[in-house]
């Protein structure tokens, strides 16, 4: 990690996903079926809960490889305090653990063979959103699906067959959810539900274009700010008027963009490295080429970025290069976040990169402000 004009992490720990902050001083993470609580203040440890791993599922968390093989992982995590309930997807389910009675659940397989989901959203109206993730085509719908209070799960929408690859992300916003679809150009849609009404078509926002390609976003005052994951071309934090339907601004970053999280004043986000490391004969890194010109990933560095969308300024926060092993097999480098937001501190979770596997914890307010 560079040492010069980057932040310096005031922790890390090896083996230790983040998963969410329950106050501003306690952490909860993730590690090989078990939920560990630990304190800044007392930098004690207390295991909370276990997930009841199969024993398949145990012998693939023992072996670095086989984790990231098999995205031994807990994805798109969401922590519902008005229940204490965390809710996330884990090897091919949609999963809740509750705190307070200490109970795990497997409530819903994921269809189209899927292992993960890339976004979960808690809505004012006591529901949660999710939308399919399909690790292959196969033909099928892409759907939205509701979860309600006594974990139902039902289809509310359906797209059909070969509209969109997947859904990246769902997002409520002033009663509304939004919709965030990829992958190719015509698939890539920032859509509308009004008032969560799925009886209707959705409202096109933005479609048709990479520029379109999201799965990190965030509305403030009517404005979109969302960070594009696109592979082609260089990709960007756009600025986006809801109202008057224009572009305000925007920043180039390094590359795409998956994982992020979002504040009412902020935006931390990671970029990923999303191609398999080539060597010139100089020994140098080579970058993702198509079609003659640079595509969307510029660096084989995943950095980790903050937004300040008060104040309109973007700050690196750090840097890692990605390591030697193959993105289609074991994942593209970058760094995944908490679901919610500590007041001072920033918990991330390094993956497929050189320093692997590692939970690193910054001192934001101290050093951001």
């Amino acid at each position: 990690m560079k040492q010069n004009s980057f932040i310096q992490p005031l922790f890390y720990k090896k083996h230790a996903q983040p998963v969410c902050w329950l106050d501003d001083l306690t952490l909860i993470y993730y590690w090989s079926g078990k939920f560990i609580l630990f304190n800044f203040d007392t930098k004690k440890e207390t295991l909370i809960g276990k997930i009841p791993l199969s024993f398949k599922e145990k012998i693939l968390s023992l072996f670095p490889l086989l984790r990231r093989l098999f995205r031994q992982y807990i994805f798109s995590p969401v922590f519902d305090e008005s229940k204490n309930e965390i809710l996330f997807s884990f090897n091919g389910y949609f999963c809740s653990y509750n705190l307070n009675s200490n109970t795990f659940c497997r409530e819903q397989k994921l269809n189209h063979a899927a292992r993960r989901l890339l976004s979960i959203c808690l809505s004012s109206n006591g529901k949660t959103y999710y939308g399919e993730y399909p690790t292959k085509k196969d033909n099928q719908n892409i759907c939205i699906y509701e979860r309600d209070q006594n974990k139902n799960h039902s289809i509310v929408y359906s797209f059909k067959p070969g509209t969109i690859r997947h859904i990246h992300l769902l997002k409520e916003y002033n009663g509304d959810l939004f919709c965030f679809t990829g992958d190719e150009n015509n698939e890539s849609n920032i859509l509308c539900f009004p008032k969560k009404t799925f009886t209707c078509e959705p409202i096109h926002i933005l479609s048709g274009k990479q520029d379109f390609r999201t799965c990190v976003a965030t509305f403030k005052n009517d404005f979109l700010y969302y960070l594009t994951d696109n592979p082609y071309f260089e990709n960007k934090l756009f600025v986006y008027n809801i109202i008057t339907s224009s572009f305000e601004k925007f920043f180039p970053i390094e590359g795409s963009v998956v994982y992020g999280l979002c504040s009412n004043t902020c935006i931390y986000f990671s970029t990923c490295v999303e191609y398999n490391l080539m060597k010139d004969e100089q020994g140098n890194n080579v970058c993702l080429k198509i079609d003659g010109t640079s595509g969307g990933i510029r660096s084989n560095e995943s950095i980790l970025y903050y937004y300040d969308i008060t104040n309109n300024k973007l700050k690196k926060i750090t840097a890692i290069k990605k390591d030697c092993l193959s993105i289609k097999y074991f994942g593209f480098g970058t760094f995944m976040f908490t679901c919610n937001t500590s007041s001072k501190y920033l918990a991330v979770f390094s993956h497929s990169l050189k320093r692997n596997e590692t939970l690193f914890v910054y001192n934001v307010k101290k050093e951001l402000n």
